[in-house]
């Protein structure tokens, strides 16, 4: 079950080994989808949608933006 998995009411947390601060935002997200699929074999089969909360620090001022028929949206620290 999900549970076992570090799947908490459908939350997971992942930690990468990359710098945050000054990052460009495109390869935190590689790096944390990376991550998930070594962890559960596939992010984009975690869930319907899959929506990346990243931490302050990237790049530029941007908010978030998500892919037209797509599974995966990309949020920036309080816009999550």
């Amino acid at each position: 079950g999900t549970a076992e998995q570090g799947i908490n009411e459908g939350v997971v947390s992942v930690t990468i080994s990359n710098t945050i601060g000054g990052a460009n935002d495109d390869n935190i997200v590689d790096a944390v989808l990376d991550k998930l699929n070594a962890n559960y074999g596939s992010a984009s089969g975690l869930a319907d949608h899959v929506a990346l909360c990243l931490p302050p620090g990237t790049d530029g001022d941007w908010i978030g933006y998500a892919y037209i028929n797509s599974w995966l949206s990309v949020y920036n620290n309080d816009w999550c």
